[in-house]
């Protein structure tokens, strides 16, 4: 059986409770001269929204060589929420600002969406 709309909708408050984080998605769009008719990209800048940041680090090396570890960041934000494959999300909280670039489709569920990001800060 399917949930109910009163159920999602208790579930997704509970889980925007767990939202720590504020993030701005910008991404290309075409806009077109009305004078020229030309094409040109310019950057929009949609937000803030409360969402959540999560990392998981995998060990990713042989048992006989160094070790060697590869992190996964995932964003968690409301399914309302369009991100485009390839936006940048400009994330703010947990007393630091980060810069990623968003490296999957969504995965988007009822009460949430999941999207895998690349880091675009260089360390």
């Amino acid at each position: 059986m399917l949930p109910s709309a009163k159920m999602v909708n208790a579930a997704r408050k509970q889980l925007e409770r767990l939202y720590d984080c504020t993030c701005y998605v910008i991404s290309e769009v075409d806009v077109m001269d009305p004078d020229t008719g030309i094409m040109s990209k310019t950057a929009s800048r949609e937000g803030p929204f409360a969402c959540r940041i999560s990392y998981k680090t995998i060990s990713t090396g042989q048992i006989a060589e160094i070790a060697k570890f590869s992190t996964t960041t995932v964003l968690f934000i409301a399914p309302d929420v369009i991100i485009p494959n390839g936006a940048r999300i400009e994330l703010t909280g947990r007393n630091t600002k980060q810069l990623f670039r968003s490296a999957s489709i969504s995965a988007r569920y009822d009460t949430h969406q999941e999207v895998q990001l690349e880091n675009l800060e260089v360390h």
